[in-house]
């Protein structure tokens, strides 16, 4: 019987270590696969992403898996374009490090599903050039602490006023 849950994955880039949240998937207690890119807490209402934000929480108890020892297992290699996807979200991930951790909620009220994903909230309500409104965030740290610490702070935005997709669509 298959089984999931997420994982902590290392990641080597640049000389910089790194750390993101990943599902892993099981089969007879064996790993079997594993998502490439890092999970973006997803939930249908603010109980569900509370919840996902409480099982990546929970990947802390669990060892730190290795990218470099994963890619070797599964005998994976990265095309062009999945390294470039990596390069360019390891980047995004060490540039959010230097902005304030101030997350959202948003309700994405335009599609029938109404999904309700975290997103980075503005600096200020002038330049929302800082608002990743084009991708949720994915928790990242440069060590394990911070990777916690970024969780953290995405329930604590549960707590906050949630912001509806299309108030940015009007």
């Amino acid at each position: 019987m298959g089984t999931w849950n997420y994982r902590i994955i290392k990641h080597d880039f640049l000389e910089q270590e790194c750390y993101t949240v990943h599902s892993a998937h099981y089969e007879n207690n064996r790993l079997v696969a594993y998502s490439a890119k890092p999970s973006d807490p997803f939930g249908l209402d603010l109980s569900e992403l509370k919840s996902d934000l409480e099982k990546m929480l929970a990947a802390h108890k669990r060892p730190v898996l290795s990218l470099a020892s994963l890619s070797k297992k599964f005998n994976l290699q990265l095309n062009e374009e999945e390294k470039d996807f990596e390069e360019s979200f390891l980047k995004l991930g060490l540039l959010n490090q230097r902005f304030p951790d101030d997350y959202r909620v948003v309700k994405d009220d335009i599609c029938e599903e109404n999904s309700m994903q975290i997103y980075k909230s503005p600096i200020d309500e002038d330049d929302d050039s800082y608002f990743h409104l084009c991708f949720p965030e994915t928790a990242f740290g440069l060590n394990l602490k911070q990777l916690k610490k970024d969780i953290k702070k995405m329930i604590q935005a549960t707590k906050m006023p949630i912001i509806k997709l299309s108030d940015f669509y009007q």
